[in-house]
């Protein structure tokens, strides 16, 4: 059984960000956090984390952007954040007691998979549309002229 992936209606984003541009935008922003983070004079651990949410949730908004129009996108992301930073502020807390740092690929791999979860919910709330969801189809009807006429 395949699935079908389709833009619920009021989805399409009227301006399109391309790859390098939102790639660009994802980079420029973590680089504001950084700069924003020395210059606060954040400890590294809170410095990492601040520039992990930044990367993280850009590449989440950038993902998500045919549901940019969508007022539960934005709801869900926030909720999303809300429970992030209290995730994130706990780990950094835990780690500070012991002095370790958050560095390493166990960070990396820990954040990809939290994105790609984070993804997973997002895009199934707010873009994917379940098959039992009526779609529009053209009629086939050879009594009928061969005007295109839709179904409701």
């Amino acid at each position: 059984m395949t699935r079908r992936y389709i833009w619920r209606a009021g989805t399409e984003s009227n301006t399109e960000i391309q790859f390098w541009p939102g790639l660009l935008f994802v980079g420029a922003a973590g680089a504001l956090a950084m700069v924003g983070s020395s210059f606060l004079h954040l400890k590294a651990n809170w410095e990492d984390a601040l520039f992990l949410t930044v990367v993280l949730f850009g590449g989440l908004i950038l993902a998500l952007r045919p549901a940019w129009r969508r007022w539960q996108l934005w709801r869900d992301l926030g909720l999303a954040l809300a429970v992030h930073l209290f995730l994130v502020s706990l780990a950094v807390e835990i780690l500070s007691v012991d002095g370790r740092t958050l560095g390493g690929p166990l960070r990396t791999a820990a954040v990809m998979i939290w994105g790609l979860f984070l993804l997973a919910i997002l895009w199934r709330r707010n873009v994917f549309v379940p098959r039992h969801t009526p779609v529009p189809r053209l009629r086939d009807d050879s009594a009928q002229p061969r005007t295109e006429s839709w179904v409701d």
